[in-house]
């Protein structure tokens, strides 16, 4: 029944609701309570109703109703006028003084701001600080459409009702007005004990459901053994190599943290030149993990261990460079990837080339896909996203 308030509260403007608050006087005597013990009323009258709700329609509904000649601001008749409606009739003296309590520079009027920073009191600091940024939080398209089926619902009526209110409010209030009511009840369930995840942190979330995700196509032991191999041997070839020459420098931390994705693409994803319906993927690796393409390559015989063994001695002629470029190994680079930024430049580039090839006929590139591996804080460089 709380929920069905609530919800019937948030679709006011559909469904013609109007409040139905009763006030019970306190001890104070009628017509000579103080601001103070006025606005504690107001609050208490709506906690009691509900938080969530009371206080959304008193900055939205209310206000508007109350602002008969529509001046953006209320006058002391129309707050009195208010505040009658919603079951705290104002008598005598508590006009103005309640007025007052609203507008304390005497400007005649309460704006909507006023009204409602005055209603819920002042914020602490960092909670207002936060209530600034989470205006300004952008919504990205997520997954979770696509796992609705998946998740337990208690009851289907009711999630219902509450989607149909968010979107009552989405339409009549606007996109920051509803974001601070779902951040406003997400704050209220860990104040009561519920655990919600906090907003700054986003869980990741599948394609699909986990009920709908098959079995794993490869043999995870055999797999897990040639990873360890690649990741190992990409740390040795970096630390053989300043031991014997000094200032070779190199990376080993960057691929030994995207070796197993790494390796899962090139055992199930990655698509050759000969795969049907385009003319294969276009691979851009971040530049500092060249170690470990070095270093699969050795395991599968294109490299042999001299090479290996002469990391970023390649001038010689019989070594391996520092980073992917194919002017220095035309036999084993295709995309160059460094210096930081160039890679996520040029993948955006291709991938829309690979679409502008199909889309005019000049070649087959419906099943070549284009594949970027970011890191080692390369999104701080402005080329990155330029071309996104």
């Amino acid at each position: 029944a709380p929920m069905r308030r609530l919800l019937q509260q948030h679709m006011s403007n559909r469904r013609g609701y109007i409040p139905s608050i009763k006030f019970r006087a306190g001890s104070t005597a009628l017509g000579q309570r103080s601001a103070e013990e006025l606005i504690g009323q107001l609050r208490q009258v709506i906690q009691k109703q509900d938080s969530i709700g009371g206080l959304q329609q008193l900055s939205n509904e209310w206000f508007s109703r109350a602002d008969v000649d529509r001046s953006m601001a209320l006058e002391a008749e129309e707050l009195a006028s208010l505040m009658d409606s919603v079951g705290l009739p104002l008598q005598g003296q508590e006009v103005q003084t309640f007025f007052s309590y609203f507008d304390p520079k005497n400007s005649g009027s309460v704006s909507y701001s006023q009204f409602t920073q005055t209603l819920r009191g002042d914020m602490p600091q960092f909670a207002a600080s936060l209530a600034f940024m989470n205006q300004y939080r952008g919504h990205y398209p997520s997954a979770m459409v696509t796992l609705k089926s998946d998740l337990a619902i208690f009851d289907q009526e009711e999630a219902e009702e509450w989607v149909e209110s968010l979107d009552a409010v989405v339409q009549h209030h606007g996109p920051t007005r509803t974001r601070f009511l779902l951040h406003e009840l997400l704050d209220e369930a860990v104040r009561k004990g519920v655990k919600v995840s906090p907003p700054i942190t986003t869980p990741m979330v599948n394609s699909i459901p986990t009920s709908a995700e098959p079995d794993y196509p490869g043999d995870r032991a055999l797999e897990q053994r040639i990873s360890n191999l690649v990741r190992w041997n990409a740390a040795v070839m970096v630390s053989d190599g300043n031991k014997r020459a000094s200032g070779v420098g190199g990376h080993i931390g960057t691929f030994a943290s995207m070796c197993d994705i790494w390796e899962v693409g090139m055992n199930h994803f990655f698509r050759g030149k000969a795969y049907p319906g385009g003319m294969g993927d276009q691979l851009y690796m971040q530049g500092h993990a060249a170690p470990g393409a070095y270093a699969r390559a050795y395991l599968e015989g294109r490299l042999s261990l001299e090479k290996i063994m002469n990391f970023r001695q390649e001038v010689s002629g019989n070594g391996v460079s520092s980073y992917p470029h194919p002017r220095l190994m035309p036999d084993f680079w295709e995309n160059p990837t460094v210096s930081m930024g160039i890679g996520p430049l040029s993948a955006v580039t291709q991938a829309r080339f690979f679409r502008y090839l199909h889309l005019r006929g000049m070649a087959d590139t419906s099943a070549s896909r284009v594949w970027c591996f970011i890191g080692d804080g390369e999104m701080d460089e402005p080329e990155s996203i330029t071309a996104i």
